[in-house]
């Protein structure tokens, strides 16, 4: 079923317009409530939102749904309009000698050949399964060897753009907010405004796409994947990131959790309804598995969520040093579990085209 195609009423949520949104996208039947009377604890957007679930589908998604139109005022003072700057600092220059050994040694990321040291590091490196699983998320799984054009949907402020462009790739990006586009813009970066379903882009133009947390935000998920699946080349890669509802830590702080973020989150999957959706869209999936890179980060801010209500700006800041270590022995322990179940913090899908 296209959400698109569905005819819905108007409402207005504090200001937010937006639609009723009762039905599995997926199914069409009636999902149930998970949660109820949210608010944006993040960000301050307005509004108050409800959480259907489909347990067929194992599909949630928020309700009611703020219409296209109304993206900005939930936007506001998000993270992607930051124009970071990268300065130097010993402790940085670590983790970036350190990441660039182990992605040429284990994923091809070398023009030159690999420096004895660099080969030791990055060999040893890569045997750890949450270190290389950090280093390969980095470049969204995307080998060494397959560089060529990269479409970074929801590219933000192109920080990705830029670490991809550094290592070799052709870089375009795709970003609805006009804000955080201009600011890709500025970086140098070929940059199409729209959202993904409209957007104009070049059929089979690219060797690559990568969606790195944007699925959760796009109003029709099918429909985007099958415009990423349209402008993807045969045999080309669309890579996947997003939130897992089957998370370890969900299932500790529910309604707590960071990773609902209302009203932005309009879906949260579990692998199995992606893949659902990857497939329904015409793309052939290669792997679906979850990892504990953000657990840490994750835990303290729905802790600080727990307690306090909301965490601004998305900051774990109030919370102790001693929660912080509890934070990293927990993400430890979610990536060794998600080895042998699907309940790391994020979803990570790789597909080709059909």
């Amino acid at each position: 079923m296209s959400i698109a195609a569905m005819r819905v009423d108007i409402l207005e949520n504090e200001g937010v317009g937006c639609r009723p949104a009762p039905s599995c996208a997926l199914c069409g039947r009636d999902g149930e409530t998970a949660y109820g009377e949210l608010r944006d604890r993040l960000f301050g957007a307005p509004g108050v939102w409800n959480l259907k679930w489909c347990g067929t589908c194992r599909l949630a998604w928020l309700d009611p749904c703020p219409l296209r139109a109304e993206a900005g005022k939930l936007y506001r003072g998000y993270y992607t309009h930051s124009e970071e700057v990268a300065n130097s600092h010993w402790l940085r220059d670590l983790k970036q000698f350190l990441k660039k050994a182990t992605l040429k040694v284990w994923l091809g990321y070398s023009n030159s050949g690999v420096a004895p040291l660099e080969f030791l590091v990055g060999a040893t490196l890569g045997l750890v399964p949450a270190l290389r699983d950090m280093v390969e998320l980095s470049v969204m799984c995307l080998p060494g060897s397959f560089r060529g054009r990269l479409l970074d949907v929801g590219c933000g402020s192109g920080l990705f753009l830029w670490v991809m462009q550094q290592l070799g790739w052709e870089v375009w990006g795709l970003e609805p907010d006009p804000a955080a586009a201009e600011v890709a813009r500025r970086r140098g970066f070929p940059v199409v405004q729209a959202p993904v379903e409209e957007a104009d882009l070049p059929a089979e133009g690219f060797d690559a796409v990568t969606m790195n947390h944007v699925i959760e935000h796009v109003i029709d998920p099918v429909a985007a994947l099958a415009r990423c699946a349209q402008a993807t080349r045969p045999g080309g890669s669309v890579v996947l990131t997003t939130p897992n509802w089957d998370s370890l830590l969900h299932q500790r702080f529910k309604a707590s959790w960071r990773d609902l973020d209302p009203p932005r989150h309009l879906w949260v999957f579990t692998p199995r309804s992606l893949m659902t959706c990857a497939e329904r869209a015409g793309l052939a999936v290669k792997l679906v598995r979850t990892s504990a890179r953000s657990a840490s980060w994750i835990w303290q801010v729905s802790l600080r969520i727990a307690r306090d209500g909301h965490a601004p700006g998305g900051s774990p800041s109030g919370v102790t040093i001693l929660e912080r270590l509890r934070g990293a022995w927990i993400q430890l322990k979610e990536d060794v579990a998600r080895h042998y179940r699907p309940v790391g913090e994020e979803i990570v899908l790789v597909a080709t085209k059909r």
